[in-house]
């Protein structure tokens, strides 16, 4: 975040500053939002949401170097970490999606958990479901 209070006082600066702050905060909300899912469906959707701003971070990074607004060691350090992230959110999408379609079982409309009535497409196990996230300890001032 500390990155993108680096930009001149140009339009152009402030723009894609904007743009590259809101992908990396919605990047984040949708990996949290992800790690507290109730089903199995809903990680499936988070994780793929998580993917896509993840994905257009990378493209704002790459687009400060390209441009010329600021190709800095910090700009090529994030798209360094923001590519991983991407790859490590995105092998995770497609495993919960293989897995939903791979396990039918998961989805019942009748199962449910004692106390809880559950919708169709939440996961059917009697067991409370937790889905573990990849925790990556980040330096201050990066995405």
């Amino acid at each position: 975040m500390c990155f993108c209070r680096t930009f001149h006082d140009t339009w152009e600066g402030g723009f894609v500053a904007d743009q590259l702050f809101r992908a990396a905060a919605r990047t984040a909300a949708n990996y949290r939002a992800a790690c507290r899912a109730r089903s199995h469906r809903n990680f499936t959707n988070k994780m793929g949401m998580a993917v896509e701003e993840a994905d257009e971070s990378v493209f704002w990074l790459t687009f400060v170097g390209g441009s010329g607004l600021k190709d800095t060691a910090d700009r090529k350090d994030l798209l360094a970490e923001a590519g991983a992230l991407l790859a490590i959110f995105a092998k995770s999408a497609k495993t919960a999606s293989l897995s939903l379609y791979r396990n039918p079982s998961m989805i019942s409309s009748s199962a449910s958990r004692p106390g809880r009535t559950r919708s169709r497409g939440s996961v059917a196990s009697g067991s409370s479901t937790t889905f573990n996230c990849v925790r990556k300890s980040s330096r201050s001032g990066s995405m």
